[in-house]
């Protein structure tokens, strides 16, 4: 089944727009290694690259040719969302000079690496596609500082990150907007190398923890956002007593259950089931059962949708019915309640937390109708996904530290200049973090699966006026970093240094 974005002006309302869509969510890890959360791979090569070439992928570079204008729907040409757009001509006194390895006088070589050419065709193809229309969109304004931005497109392929680092060591000024399933690869290789990182997100603790690695959404290892625990616990407070978890038998998937548990439990979660499951398992029945034995009242599953689907159908069929489940933002997928539905899984209580402005309410974003009619334009068959969102996030923060960097753009200026952001939402795309000091955002959207989609539980403009009309992000819940962020003290891995350091 294809999902794909269709933005229409509605000819009964002139000046507004329709956005007809289906989407597919990623998660970082836990979903990228058991489903391909992508739909498509183009133009396979096997040059030496091992880059995904042909229109919307890329191997090798593309500069775009875009249009300044913003969205192209009446919003300001001079703004993304709530963003001035970091985009244009040189604008400094200081001359653009050729300042090392990717910066020339005219031009930036940046790096972004994902994986749709492995064995998940199209893997987080959703990132090279954002990427793509970020530096059409940002070359249609002149560039950043009149240096037009050249990204190279390279497929790690799931098990060649390492491969990738070592050419982007050799060609490109900076990593921008990617993710590597095993980015811990390569990870050391990139901090010895010099080379600073803007991703759309990090997976292992190596790259997330690194100090060369700076995020538009944060996720320090050591730290776990329970902020939509808590909404749970208020909602369903005798549920949360009776916990279970069950995680795809992977190592990645584990640690973030792990990581879940012991930042759940700060807050008054016990879990009293916990166990792993096979990749693609086809008895779910000992696992319902002992659930069932267990009395379990909360449950959580830290896998994908395709394992979702069955178990809830098998819950189903032996009647038991957990008083709410609660999911990872990678069950955000339109196939998830539309195979539910149509295969009688009970998806009754059902939650799935997003950290993103959902698409089905893109009017009521500027940013979020912006990019995905910025996504369309470039790649017409383009799936909007929510680590697609992170990179075009993480393309306006490369954007707006090498901007104000000036002509002298280094790694060294770009780095100093990254970590003075501190306030950090994408132009209205996501909840506020600080990217300079590494915190994560604590806000979040709640939507239920009900009859086949999702539906929006939580904040509700009436309902939760004082919550979603908040000043940090309007329509989203971000509860304070004291009450929603808890520290962890598992061994979940550090950052990876220079050799030495």
């Amino acid at each position: 089944m294809r999902h794909c974005v269709r933005v229409q002006p509605l000819t009964s309302q002139p000046g507004g727009f329709y956005v007809k869509f289906r989407f597919a969510m990623t998660a970082l890890v836990l979903t990228v290694l058991v489903t391909g959360c992508g739909t498509r791979v183009k133009d396979q090569t096997a040059d030496g690259n091992n880059a995904v070439s042909g229109q919307g992928a890329g191997g090798g570079a593309t500069t775009g040719t875009g249009t300044p204008g913003g969205s192209g729907s009446g919003t300001n040409a001079n703004m993304f969302g709530s963003l001035p757009v970091p985009c244009g001509p040189k604008t400094s006194s200081d001359a653009n000079t050729a300042t090392g390895l990717g910066v020339t006088e005219n031009e930036i070589h940046v790096t972004t690496i994902s994986d749709p050419g492995g064995a998940k065709p199209g893997l987080d193809q959703g990132m090279f596609d954002s990427m793509k229309a970020f530096a059409q969109w940002c070359n249609g304004f002149g560039g950043i500082n009149g240096r037009k931005l050249i990204v190279d497109f390279k497929d790690a392929k799931l098990v060649q990150y390492k491969d990738r680092i070592a050419e982007a060591c050799q060609d490109s000024f900076a990593l921008v907007g990617g993710l590597g399933v095993l980015d811990e690869l390569g990870a050391q290789d990139a901090v010895d190398c010099g080379l600073p990182n803007v991703p759309g997100a990090a997976v292992s603790p190596k790259v997330s923890g690194s100090s060369l690695t700076i995020q538009p959404l944060p996720n320090p290892p050591q730290k776990y956002n329970v902020g939509p625990g808590l909404w749970v616990k208020s909602v369903f407070p005798d549920s949360i007593t009776q916990a279970s978890t069950i995680y795809s038998k992977f190592a990645t998937t584990e640690v973030q259950s792990n990581r879940l548990v012991e930042g759940y439990e700060q807050i008054g979660y016990k879990f009293v089931y916990r166990q792993s499951a096979n990749v693609n398992e086809s008895n779910w029945g000992p696992l319902v059962v002992a659930m069932k034995n267990n009395d379990v009242k909360y449950f959580t599953l830290t896998s994908s949708f395709e394992e979702i689907i069955p178990l809830q159908k098998e819950m189903a069929n032996q009647g038991y019915h957990p008083e709410v489940t609660e999911l990872e933002t990678n069950f955000y997928d339109a196939r998830y309640p539309e195979q539910a539905l149509a295969q009688g899984a009970d998806t009754t209580s059902t939650y799935v937390r997003l950290t993103v402005w959902p698409f089905e309410e893109a009017d009521q974003n500027p940013a979020m109708k912006s990019y995905l009619e910025l996504l369309q334009k470039a790649v017409p068959d383009a799936v909007p996904a929510e680590l697609g969102v992170q990179s075009w996030s993480a393309g306006l923060l490369f954007a707006t530290a090498a901007k104000a960097a000036g002509g002298n753009l280094t790694r060294q200026t770009l780095m100093d200049e990254l970590h003075k952001i501190t306030t950090w939402n994408g132009g209205g795309l996501h909840g506020t973090s600080n990217p300079g000091g590494g915190i994560p955002a604590t806000c979040f959207v709640m939507m239920k699966v009900q009859d086949g989609k999702f539906v929006r539980a939580y904040p509700l403009p009436d309902k939760d006026a004082a919550v979603y009309n908040n000043d940090t992000q309007k329509g989203m819940a971000c509860p304070s970093q004291q009450e929603a962020i808890v520290p962890l003290k598992g061994d979940y891995g550090v950052g990876a240094e220079p050799t030495g350091k």
